[in-house]
């Protein structure tokens, strides 16, 4: 139930917060973290990793979180404009190699949420290839991943992206990095070339580790209203 309140809240949000580009930079080198998960009381820790959307400043979803379930503290590292690269590097920088995160305590539970991958979508393979890295690093280190799927983005005034033949592009990107995150795509098909840095093998079926313990679709979601009129513009008719 509290993955179906935070997916609804996601998506309504996502909308407004997400702005693509075509590729991602390099990630940045950050300085250390000095933060720590302080609520003892509170033994399920989760670290929210996305891009625009979870750093969406408006009451972002992992303030709900933490809010809906008592016994969990929530530590925020979306960063807006990051693509899937930049997360796992912030991932490791800022969670894995954080000296004062003691990812060894039994009592301690933790879970890594993920949405993200629109900044870099425009390279659906490298970006899901970094996405599966970043999973099997989470799962490496006794994390459980929940993972959110891109939501319907875009606009079809914007000649860049979506006129034409861009269009299908973008459209087959952001299905592939969907796709993924679900598991509905074979290995090679979500990850092409890449699939040979498995590994398990680049025909090799995907290993536990590889997807989320839990996948949310929320491209194809219910809340999604299909028959909706556009307040802006008479092209979003009704189909």
């Amino acid at each position: 139930m509290v993955v179906g309140l935070l997916a609804s809240w996601l998506w309504v949000t996502g909308a407004r917060a997400q702005e693509p580009e075509p590729v991602a930079a390099a990630p940045e080198v950050e300085p250390p973290p000095t933060w720590r998960f302080k609520q003892k009381e509170r033994p399920v820790k989760v670290v929210v990793l996305a891009g625009s959307i979870g750093a969406w400043p408006k009451q972002p979803y992992a303030e709900r979180l933490a809010e809906m379930c008592s016994n969990v503290e929530v530590r925020n590292l979306s960063k807006v404009g990051f693509g899937a690269l930049q997360l796992k590097q912030r991932f490791k920088q800022q969670f894995l190699e954080n000296p004062y995160v003691n990812l060894r305590d039994p009592e301690l539970e933790y879970w890594l949420v993920f949405q993200g991958g629109l900044n870099s979508v425009g390279t659906p393979e490298r970006t899901n290839h970094d996405i599966r890295e970043l999973f099997t690093l989470a799962h490496a280190r006794g994390l459980k991943v929940v993972a959110f799927s891109l939501t319907p983005w875009g606009d079809d005034t914007d000649p860049k992206r979506w006129a034409g033949a861009a269009g299908l592009r973008y459209l087959r990107a952001t299905r592939t990095v969907v796709d993924f995150v679900l598991g509905a795509l074979a290995p090679q098909q979500a990850l092409g070339d890449y699939a040979r840095k498995r590994a398990a093998g680049a025909d090799a079926p995907w290993q536990p580790e590889e997807l989320p313990e839990v996948a949310v679709d929320l491209y194809r979601s219910s809340l999604r209203a299909e028959a909706a009129r556009c307040a802006t513009s008479r092209r979003c008719a009704p189909r």
